[in-house]
């Protein structure tokens, strides 16, 4: 499929005439029916990034060749989830690097040759004289509607598989924890910016775990985590 081919796909499947869509883009008629014949193409990287944007896609999709609409979806699809899984990254790296200058400043020193290793997944691990502290932090997709005023089908069929996707990851949390060999006098903290996540693990809690898992809810704050009840705890057991 060819440069114009594809933006007219893309153009019918938005449901929009030329006109509109040079209108959109502050270009002539003549302009964007010369792009879809493939006369032209934009003369910027500006102008092709627009173009892009408008319709909802990545720059790369409209100028690789031989692509169907349903394919160049196909391919939105994985940037866009992939872009989703790096920003996510990023603000789990924020929380690690962060929480690990809170619990510094509280005499806590992080155990970084037991955190993500082979026979290890521990965002953090620290240790306070004879106190030990596993913390596994769980981040909502930053994308993810909290609030549905007038729940529909679709809506509704989302939040029972978040909740089944909640469940799962807790499951599997909390089954490696059951493997660690923690030991005597371990504490588990389970971090989220998700309400429903620790709504959801203090409803409940592991049956197979012998340390206590306690549950607290933050917020990142450029950069930063706030969260006044974790503070408190984190204070209590320094």
């Amino acid at each position: 499929m060819t440069f114009g081919e594809t933006l007219r796909g893309l153009r019918k499947k938005k449901g929009q005439t030329q006109h509109d869509v040079a209108a959109a883009l502050g270009i002539s008629l003549r302009a964007y029916v010369s792009y879809e014949k493939d006369e032209r193409r934009p003369r910027t990287r500006e102008r092709l990034e627009k173009l892009a944007a408008y319709f909802g896609v990545d720059s790369a999709t409209l100028t690789a060749s031989n692509v169907t609409v349903e394919r160049a979806a196909e391919i939105q699809e994985v940037t866009d989830g992939l872009g989703r899984y790096h920003e996510m990254r990023k603000r789990e790296q924020e929380c690690i690097t962060d929480l690990g200058h809170l619990l510094t400043s509280l005499g806590w020193a992080r155990d970084t040759d037991a955190e993500r290793t082979p026979d290890s997944f521990h965002d953090i691990v620290a240790e306070n004289g004879e106190r030990s502290l596993s913390i596994e932090i769980m981040l909502s997709p930053p994308d993810t509607p909290r609030v549905v005023k007038r729940p529909t089908a679709p809506t509704i069929m989302r939040a029972h598989i978040l909740r089944a996707h909640i469940k799962q990851s807790l499951a599997m949390r909390y089954g490696r924890l059951a493997m660690q060999d923690l030991p005597t006098g371990a504490t588990c903290l389970l971090l989220s910016d998700d309400p429903l996540v620790i709504d959801f693990a203090t409803a409940h809690p592991p049956k197979n775990l012998t340390v206590p898992v306690r549950a607290f809810l933050f917020t990142l704050q450029d950069g930063h985590i706030v969260s006044p009840d974790l503070v408190k705890f984190l204070a209590s057991i320094s």
